[in-house]
């Protein structure tokens, strides 16, 4: 008899889970382009839909969460506490002044309207996802690990997005992928309103789904012992998407035995239930 050992175990849960989300998104589909609210792929269709019986079978592994329901983070140029997406709103502004040489005669948070032109969106759109799958993984581990670091370094983070709390040696890496993103210079180019986009979005998630994958980095391998990867569902249109985005726990690798840096998919992953006890092992 072959040796079942802990990793088999998570290989099969992992194809089982896949399973259920593509049997998700399916079902979705049925349910016609007026039945999936703009902006949302399975958590307003699982949760909201009064004609969906299955309430039970919800993938559990789908995070929502509300960028303007909470005031929960203080900011030090602000007197009262920031809504969370402001918050990320602010550290990408930043972000993207420090690293891509925006017009300092624009920076200015209240004249968005010159966002696409002066503010890079894409770029600062790339650390907003990077800090939404931050957000989520620290909503499912809690105090296994480190807060969100929304410091700015000079040299960067040093590739590591979170440390174990109860040793910081140990580094945790997140990558987060855009299920479906429309770019700024596509939106412009094509002329493409959120209507279109969202007509292109529905019409291509199994296709999208299929073509999903993450890259890491040799030094992110290094620096870390684990690397999680998230899916970003909610889609993306230009430097927007969803105030109330759903993300998938997608899955989680040792970085030792990631092999293919440049095409990780969701089957060469570890099923996401195994990672507390993984962590807590270390």
């Amino acid at each position: 008899m072959q040796e079942l050992t802990w990793e088999k175990l998570l290989i099969s849960q992992q194809q089982d889970f896949i399973a259920r989300f593509k049997y998700d998104v399916q079902n979705s589909l049925a349910s016609g382009y007026d039945g999936i609210e703009r902006q949302y792929l399975l958590s307003k269709f699982r949760f909201y839909d009064e004609n969906y019986k299955n309430y039970d079978a919800f993938l559990f592994e789908i995070i929502q969460i509300d960028l303007y329901f909470d005031d929960v983070y203080d900011h030090p140029e602000e007197d009262d506490p920031l809504f969370l997406g402001q918050y990320i709103d602010r550290f990408c502004m930043e972000m993207s002044y420090k690293y891509y040489q925006i017009n300092e005669d624009y920076w200015e948070y209240k004249y968005r309207q010159c966002f696409e032109t002066f503010y890079q969106a894409d770029q600062y759109m790339n650390h907003y996802i990077g800090k939404l799958g931050e957000e989520v993984v620290k909503l499912y581990l809690g105090g296994l690990i480190t807060e969100v670091d929304y410091n700015l370094y000079q040299y960067g983070d040093g590739g590591v997005d979170f440390r174990l709390t109860k040793d910081k040696n140990i580094g945790i890496q997140v990558k987060t992928h855009a299920l479906f993103r429309i770019d700024t210079q596509t939106k412009v180019d094509h002329n493409l309103d959120g209507g279109d986009i969202f007509s292109i979005f529905f019409q291509n998630i199994s296709t999208s789904i299929a073509e999903v994958k993450w890259q890491v980095t040799p030094d992110e391998l290094n620096k870390n012992k684990v690397c999680i990867f998230v899916l970003l569902l909610s889609f993306v249109e230009g430097e927007g998407t969803s105030p109330q985005p759903e993300l998938l726990m997608a899955g989680w690798k040792p970085s030792h035995m990631i092999n293919n840096i440049n095409c990780i998919q969701m089957e060469d992953l570890f099923y996401m239930g195994g990672i507390r006890i993984y962590l807590e092992s270390l």
